[in-house]
């Protein structure tokens, strides 16, 4: 039986809102209505609605300093804003908090019914969770595939599509045993960025793993049969598998990130061959089999492979002088071994600069967590935290920087996210300074928030100064932890109109841990992003 969508009305003229309760009811939608806004707020905040209807002009809170004060707590919350003094700026304002429609007063019933009516549309209601879609969206009818055309970005893969669509996911690079518990996936219409979480994979033993995306975009499927059953994605069938569907925002720049896994596996087993080169290819790897060193130093100069899977059984004794030959042709290239048990070469392979040394047969799932590690490891960043003790103050609440574009950039951290000596205050400063910005940090031992008495104010404060104001705070999302979602809004100074406002709420650890680091990957990207929103324009 489906579930009666509701909508709120708040609008601080009582003739408004029996407007719209008459008009809507009519449509069997169930409708509150509110004259005063600080209660409507109140209501919004506490309670679920499809969608909202907002006044712009309103005595006790005007509907855009509503608004943002409801972007805080819900940044996906479906608005619709109705006034009757329309302005350029309000609109561009309205669009900038992502409103999702613009009407005048007064109004005709459809021109109320219509937009309500379009976005409960998009929303189709599956198992509880309004954000499921059964249904594929009308603009995309079919997945075709591209054959072979993987690309990778830590343990996330993305399989590009036709019309620009691409399909992700993800490989699970160890499984210690174990086997997969629940997996949490994002939501219709999200907006993902790349090397963020795109699924949270938690095991029998209840350790998480975070599947990365590899494209930033929009999402408009998801695999809903992952969570009915978590156990697909153990068998690394890409088909059935995959984790959602998007519509990148620049592929081009993505690719240009993430890689094809390229490998030689030299061996004089054709049997063998076959099967590993088989089993490579499946796991979206291209594969260029050698049976020579000739051969295999031919492919690696012009393909630039640094990935060599060697069957060391079938090449008996000239195995290790192999090995030898290109270390010293080739010192970058990482060398995989595959040997028999009780090999009586092994020895001499170990005294040799291998990568790894694996006794066969080689499963799936073991293939799957060395090619991981042979592709990844040299990606992995260090990163070495201060954990030295000091008498500065632990907690970043502030950056300052003058961006390449002559831009006054200001970023302001709440909820204790940033420390100065590890995670991603750490990573982000220590980004900053390496590339020269002239970077001003305030340090502070208290936790502050973005709801604190006198944060409205410091923020009006600083749009005297700064060009781009940047506001980082946690808030729950109901979405993986580490996800962003981010806002933004112009506003003017002295210096312009052309300014910019943008709100980057993080999803918290669901522990709620004070002080919880993400994993460091995360952590990574997270910094990156933000550094990214401050040096460009």
């Amino acid at each position: 039986m489906k579930t009666q969508s509701s909508v709120l009305v708040i609008d601080d003229e009582q003739i408004v809102c029996d407007s719209c309760h008459r008009i809507l009811t009519n449509e069997n939608y169930k409708v509150e209505t509110y004259t005063n806004p600080k209660m409507g707020y109140k209501n919004a905040v506490n309670n679920n609605y499809d969608v909202i209807i907002l006044d712009l002009i309103m005595a006790e809170l005007n509907g855009l300093q509503l608004l943002n004060k409801l972007r805080v707590k819900k940044p996906d919350q479906p608005v619709i804003v109705i006034t009757g003094y329309p302005t350029k700026a309000s609109k561009e304002k309205s669009d900038g908090l992502g409103v999702l429609d613009y009407i005048l007063k007064p109004f005709k019933p459809n021109e109320i019914v219509d937009p309500v009516k379009n976005i409960l549309e998009k929303i189709n209601l599956s198992g509880g969770n309004q954000f499921y879609k059964e249904e594929r969206l009308d603009v995309f009818s079919e997945w075709e595939s591209i054959k072979n055309k993987y690309w990778f970005y830590n343990s996330g893969y993305l399989h590009k599509g036709q019309e620009g669509y691409v399909s992700v996911g993800g490989q699970l690079p160890v499984y210690q045993n174990e086997h997969i518990k629940s997996i949490r996936i994002p939501f219709i219409n999200d907006y993902i960025y790349r090397g963020l979480p795109l699924a949270e994979i938690t095991l029998t033993n209840d350790v998480k793993h975070i599947i990365p995306s590899v494209v930033t975009g929009k999402i408009i499927e998801v695999n809903t049969n992952l969570l009915n059953n978590p156990s697909l994605f153990e068998n690394n069938k890409y088909d059935e598998n995959w984790i959602a569907r998007i519509i990148p925002e620049n592929l081009r720049e993505d690719l240009s990130k993430a890689e094809k896994r390229k490998i030689i596996f030299f061996g004089n087993n054709l049997q063998k061959q076959n099967h590993y080169v088989k089993l490579m290819n499946k796991l979206g790897n291209e594969v260029n089999a050698a049976e020579s060193i000739e051969q295999t130093l031919d492919i690696i100069k012009k393909e630039g492979i640094n990935i060599v899977l060697l069957d060391a059984e079938s090449l008996s004794d000239s195995g290790p002088e192999y090995v030898k030959t290109i270390n010293k042709k080739f010192p970058g290239v990482r060398i995989v071994v595959f040997d028999k048990s009780g090999s009586k070469f092994e020895t001499l392979y170990r005294q040799n600069k291998i990568f790894y040394y694996e006794v066969q047969p080689v499963s799936q799932n073991e293939l799957i967590c060395i090619l991981h590690n042979a592709f990844y490891y040299s990606k992995v960043k260090q990163i070495t935290e201060d954990y030295q003790p000091t008498s500065l103050p632990p907690i970043i609440n502030r950056i300052r920087i003058t961006n390449r574009h002559s831009q006054n950039v200001t970023l302001f951290i709440y909820d204790n996210i940033c420390q100065n000596k590890r995670g991603i205050g750490f990573i982000l400063r220590n980004n900053l300074l390496r590339k020269s910005y002239p970077v001003k940090t305030k340090l502070t031992w208290k936790k502050t928030s973005l709801n604190d008495p006198d944060s409205e104010q410091i923020i009006l404060n600083e749009k005297e100064k700064s060009d781009k104001i940047i506001l980082l705070y946690k808030n729950n999302l109901n979405r993986i932890p580490g996800t962003i979602v981010k806002n933004r809004e112009s506003f003017s100074n002295i210096n312009g109109s052309n300014n910019s406002l943008i709100r980057i709420t993080l999803q918290s650890d669901n522990e709620d841990i004070e002080n919880k680091n993400f994993d460091k990957a995360t952590e990574i990207e997270i910094a990156e992003l933000i550094e990214n929103e401050m040096t460009t324009k």
